[in-house]
Parts: C-alpha cells; sequence; structure tokens
C-alpha cells in the first residue's frame, strides 16, 4: 500500500481535465511545488470545488506518484480566502501573487517563499485584522514588497547600498536600472533623477522591515507630499520596473506583465 503523506499547502492554480479531474498546483508549507490531483470531482454532485480556490490554504492527505500528479485522498480547509477576496481589484492583486510564486517555485524547498505568499494574502484577506478593503496605495505597496522580496529570494536583488558599476555608496540623484534590479550613482549614471532616490529609500525599507512596518514608514513620511495621483503613479511606475526585473528571470510571458 502506498504510504499517504500529510502538509499544509497553498492552492496555487487549478485546471479542470476532460476525465472530470481537477489538476492543482500548490506551494507546501515547506516551500515546495506540488502537482495534484482530485479524482472524479467535476462530476460528483456531493462535493465542491470551492475549497480548491486559488488562495486557499489547506491541509492535505495525498498519495505521492513516481511520474504525473500526486492524488489527493482528502482535504479540509485551514484558511479559507475565497470570500474575502471577492472584489476584481483583491482577485486581481492576489492572483498577481499566486502567478509570480508559482513561477519561482520548484520541486526544491523553499519555506521563506511559503512565508512570503502566505503572508501577503492574509494581509489582502484581513487587512489590520480587519473590517476594510487595503487601500489603493496599501495594495501598491503590497506589490512592490512582494516583487522586491521575491527579486531578493531568488538572489536577483543588486546591491542597495552602492553603485552596481564604481562601488560608491549611493547618493540621491540615481539611475534605476531594470531588468538587472539595480542603481548607479551619480557619477555613473547616463540619466540621474532625484525621483529614483525615492525608488531607493522604498527599496531599502521593503528589503529590511515587515510589511505593516514599510507601509507604516511610508505613511509617517509622505502624510503631506505629493499628492495621492503623483504618488500612485509613482508606485506604480516602480511596481512595473520590478515586475520587469522578475520577468527578465522568467522564459515565459507572465500574465501580470501584461496589466
Amino acid at each position: 500500500m502506498r504510504p499517504i503523506l500529510i502538509c499544509q499547502a497553498i492552492i496555487l492554480a487549478r485546471q479542470s481535465t476532460a476525465e472530470g479531474d481537477l489538476r492543482l498546483q500548490a506551494l507546501t508549507q515547506t516551500g515546495r511545488k506540488l502537482q495534484l490531483k482530485v479524482h472524479g470531482l467535476l462530476k460528483s454532485r456531493r462535493r465542491s470545488q470551492r475549497q480548491y480556490t486559488p488562495g486557499n490554504l489547506l491541509n492535505l492527505h495525498y498519495y505521492p506518484a513516481s511520474q504525473g500528479p500526486a492524488s489527493i485522498e482528502q482535504s479540509s480547509v485551514q484558511k479559507d480566502r475565497s470570500s474575502k477576496l471577492s472584489s476584481y481589484q483583491l482577485l486581481k492583486r492576489a492572483g498577481r501573487l499566486l502567478e509570480l510564486s508559482a513561477a519561482f517555485a520548484n520541486e526544491e524547498e523553499q519555506e521563506p517563499l511559503f512565508l512570503l505568499l502566505d503572508g501577503s494574502l492574509d494581509h489582502l484577506a484581513n487587512p489590520e485584522q480587519g473590517t476594510a478593503d487595503p487601500t489603493l496605495i496599501e495594495q501598491q505597496l503590497l506589490d512592490i514588497f512582494f516583487s522586491l522580496r521575491l527579486l531578493k529570494l531568488q538572489g536577483l536583488l543588486g546591491d542597495l547600498q552602492h553603485c552596481s558599476q564604481c562601488g560608491q555608496a549611493l547618493g540621491s540623484d540615481l539611475q534605476w536600472l531594470a531588468p538587472i534590479a539595480a542603481f548607479h550613482c551619480t557619477d555613473c549614471a547616463a540619466e540621474p533623477r532625484t525621483e529614483n532616490g525615492i525608488y531607493l529609500r522604498l527599496l531599502q525599507q521593503a528589503s529590511r522591515s515587515r510589511f505593516q512596518n514599510f507601509v507604516a514608514d511610508w505613511q509617517n513620511q509622505n502624510q503631506k507630499q505629493p499628492r495621492f495621483d503623483e504618488w500612485y503613479s509613482m508606485l506604480h511606475q516602480l511596481d512595473q520596473d520590478l515586475l520587469q526585473c522578475l520577468q527578465h528571470a522568467i522564459p515565459w510571458p507572465l500574465k501580470a506583465c501584461r496589466n
């Protein structure tokens, strides 16, 4: 008899098959990507697909397979995020976190990746233990935080303290280099820009702080200026640059980069 393995895992993606099975990608609590199958689920009138909604954290009992997907014997929901991530914006952002995690997960263990994804989804589903959806600025900061931490976990983040060309300490007028996720100092920069100094401070804070502290520091420093639309535009541009850095490391197009 095959042994039954037990783990906790976040559902990353799901797909129906012609045979009525449900194919799943999941990220285990040790950070390993797992291919799974729920046999006959789509033909059953008594079993629901809802617990297998991407983003949910499940307790899984499964039979491992030497080839192909493992077979789920039973499962239960540890964190049901499906009802809390109901708005279009939250679904879109959760989908992005799941896609990026799936792109960089593999059969090797990456526990920090699991912790990063689980914590980020928790914030989207339960902001401030809460009662309200994250603000647009908080959602944009979460995107930046997640992408920056993912680059760091994968060893793709450049030095945030020194120029990538000459090694000089970075100042305020800089050149941000996407897709290599690094900076040139004033002397080495072809097009130094003051706003890149803001990028640098944001990335430095995101690389060393918890997300709640990262948001609090940003709010304390930028309550008065610039205006919301100016900040949102700047944060959106930085977010797109970080996505470009992630896309540079993946040999297939990411859906997140199309938006």
